[in-house]
């Protein structure tokens, strides 16, 4: 990644999570901690990326809180490929998000991922409290 998308995308996860980041481009590595509207509940969001990025679209996870759980009480660590869900599987406890890949183009930036995310927090507890499926959210 050139020195310049690297100022670029300090300076868009700046201006939309403040101090809730954390970027290392050397490790292909970003996270991010969000508040949802809601039920005004702590989220932790990670991606990852290769040294293809940004034309590689880079992995979005959920991994903080650990045993989310949907409206009927399973896990959704253990939805796995799920169009209803929006989740690509799990690994290491986190949550594969899927946020449309088709989509992806190397103009895309990891805010863009993360806001993708948030916007998953805040249809899940949709999801949590009415039942309908997450991607009637999204």
């Amino acid at each position: 990644m050139s020195p310049l998308r690297i100022q670029g995308e300090r300076k868009r996860l700046e201006r939309l999570f403040k101090n809730r980041y954390n970027f290392d481009p050397t490790k292909g590595y970003a996270k991010v901690s969000v508040v949802s509207s809601g039920k005004k509940k702590l989220y932790v969001l990670e991606a990852t990326f290769d040294n293809n990025y940004p034309f590689s679209m880079p992995t979005l996870y959920l991994s903080y809180p650990k045993g989310l759980r949907d409206h009927h009480g399973q896990l959704l660590s253990n939805k796995g490929l799920s169009h209803s869900y929006h989740t690509l599987g799990a690994k290491d406890g986190k949550i594969n998000l899927c946020y449309q890949a088709k989509s992806w183009n190397s103009h895309n930036s990891l805010a863009d991922v993360f806001t993708k995310g948030k916007m998953y927090t805040e249809a899940l507890e949709l999801h949590q409290k009415t039942g309908k499926p997450i991607s009637h959210y999204l």
